[in-house]
């Protein structure tokens, strides 16, 4: 869901630019476990610019990072995104479905 509305919010420069996801790989995985794997392919894509881009930057930069955020040009994977077929909020919602028990508890 995070990953979502960072994306809605600004696109993939918004995602990256509040600061390193705290675990890409497992954000990724998440998004393949609820079904989203063309979104999860998008991201893992975008991860490796910005690690590629990072690698590159001059040494005078404080914080490498972010400066590869800087540097990486996310329109491909913000235009991906957009042409998934199915929504990653739908993906979710699909999940969540299937999954009930495992989230609510119905009490009568």
């Amino acid at each position: 869901y995070w990953y979502s509305t960072r994306i809605d919010m600004g696109g993939h420069y918004e995602f990256f630019s509040s600061g390193p996801p705290a675990d890409a790989d497992e954000i990724v995985a998440a998004l393949r476990a609820v079904g989203a794997m063309d979104q999860a392919s998008i991201l893992a894509g975008a991860c490796r610019a910005v690690s590629i881009a990072s690698g590159r930057v001059p040494a005078q930069y404080g914080n490498p990072y972010l400066a590869g955020v800087e540097f990486t040009d996310f329109e491909e994977f913000d235009e991906a995104y957009d042409s998934c077929v199915r929504p990653l909020l739908d993906r979710l919602m699909d999940y969540v479905d299937t999954h009930e028990s495992e989230f609510i508890e119905w009490t009568l």
